[in-house]
């Protein structure tokens, strides 16, 4: 049996394949670049520029993003109100409000850790509004 393309899929991926498989564009841009330096136990206190929202995060090793407070150690059992886990090599991307920050090592024994946040903006030129909801 034949399937029909969805109606206004090409409007949204106007590439597409021999096969009529949908290539999605790129529809954001990096214009932006914020670098903490993680290192052991010590929690590093920084702040993002006001216009970090839209953001992607990388880390060379696993730490934690607190936000709120903040927190001295990692503690079991412990509810950490305002983190985010940033697992090692693992690229997030996810909306954070600018804000003062602490970053916590998992390995207290880590020297020379970075952690990048890379700040992101739709790229007007391509993208359209089907492509940044669920809504066509």
């Amino acid at each position: 049996m034949a399937t029909q393309p969805v109606a206004g899929l090409e409007t949204i991926y106007p590439l597409g394949t021999r096969s009529g498989d949908s290539i999605p564009l790129d529809v954001i841009s990096p214009v932006g670049l914020f670098v903490v330096g993680v290192q052991g136990a010590a929690p590093v206190a920084a702040t993002l520029p006001a216009d970090y929202a839209l953001v992607s995060i990388y880390a060379t090793d696993d730490c934690v993003m607190q936000f709120n407070s903040v927190a001295t150690t990692l503690a079991e059992g412990v509810n950490m109100a305002g983190s985010v886990f940033v697992p090692a090599q693992t690229l997030l991307t996810m909306y954070l409000v600018a804000a003062p920050f602490t970053v916590l090592a998992i390995n207290s024994a880590l020297v020379g850790g970075v952690l990048f946040i890379q700040k992101i903006v739709k790229y007007q030129a391509l993208a359209i509004p089907q492509q940044f909801s669920n809504q066509s």
